[in-house]
């Protein structure tokens, strides 16, 4: 589901050529994303307009941003929706953050936070601008290829840290906790499918079209352990690794139905490093592996 029936899309090309350093699957997402966040603003429909086009940066527009000047593709959502405030507009890209009443739209609100995540990770910036009633537009600036753009301040390059590209489903039910994973992973460059809710984790592994190359979840979660949530999606993914994030001594995992030789643990607390490190040692030993007959 992307566009409904009372929606018009309209699509609108650029003639300017202009190269940017962007994974494509990534930018697919990102354009799912603004498209849904979009729709869901235009509950009694309205129009969808998304264009692209190549603008020359300077100084002045750029250095709100950090960004420095130079040839910029910039990609454009707008709708007609039912804009934003100010707080609203200040904090739409702060995960979880929604002006959705609860069970109405996509849910969590993390797709604009994974957004601006992706964006940042790439050079790139953000504007929006939108007003009650007048509906709300997100334009996302990538710097040209040839530009020769300063990296990301943010993410794997700035910090040196271990990423990649891969596909994550993380499930916590601490939202403190899994806000700052999403922020990890996503900084990291990973694409990140996240939910708190363990059951909701299973329908989204269902909808996914896509891989997902490792399960992030806690080991202790009320409503379907982290154990079991692992053994019915490695069902559907049997080549994936799983990381089990846990604040049990080891000698209690055994309780939790965790066999410790067969799995990769991250111990509560752990730093952005550790958790990084940990992931790609995860991905990296799944890469190995055959796809089939190993448990991850």
């Amino acid at each position: 589901r992307m566009v409904g029936e009372n929606i018009h899309l309209a699509i609108v090309p650029t003639e300017g050529i202009c190269r940017v350093n962007v994974d494509r699957s990534q930018l697919q997402r990102t354009i799912f994303n603004l498209a849904i966040n979009a729709c869901d603003a235009m509950s009694v429909g309205g129009e969808l307009r998304i264009a692209v086009s190549v603008i020359d940066l300077d100084h002045e527009r750029g250095r709100p941003h950090g960004a420095d000047p130079g040839r910029y593709a910039v990609l454009s959502v707008a709708d007609t929706g039912e804009g934003m405030d100010d707080q609203a507009r200040q904090r739409a890209f702060d995960p979880f953050f929604t002006t959705k009443d609860v069970g109405e739209g996509t849910g969590f609100g993390l797709g604009l936070s994974i957004v601006c995540a992706l964006v940042k990770q790439n050079g790139g910036f953000i504007e929006v601008e939108s007003q009650p009633g007048q509906g709300s537009i997100f334009r996302l600036f990538f710097p040209c290829a040839d530009a020769e753009p300063k990296p990301a301040r943010a993410g794997k390059g700035a910090e040196g840290l271990p990423g990649g590209s891969e596909t994550i489903l993380v499930v916590e039910d601490n939202v403190a906790l899994l806000r700052h994973l999403i922020t990890s992973l996503t900084e990291a460059g990973y694409a990140v499918v996240a939910t708190e809710s363990p059951k909701k984790a299973l329908s989204l592994v269902q909808q996914h079209k896509g891989r997902i190359s490792l399960l992030i979840a806690d080991v202790a979660m009320s409503a379907v352990p982290g154990p079991e949530l692992a053994d019915r999606i490695r069902g559907t993914y049997p080549g994936s690794r799983v990381v089990f994030i846990s604040g049990y001594a080891r000698e209690d995992l055994a309780r939790c139905g965790v066999d410790e030789g067969e799995m990769d643990l991250l111990p509560k607390p752990f730093s952005k490093e550790q958790l990084l490190r940990k992931v790609r040692v995860a991905l990296d030993a799944a890469s190995r592996e055959p796809a089939e007959g190993k448990r991850p």
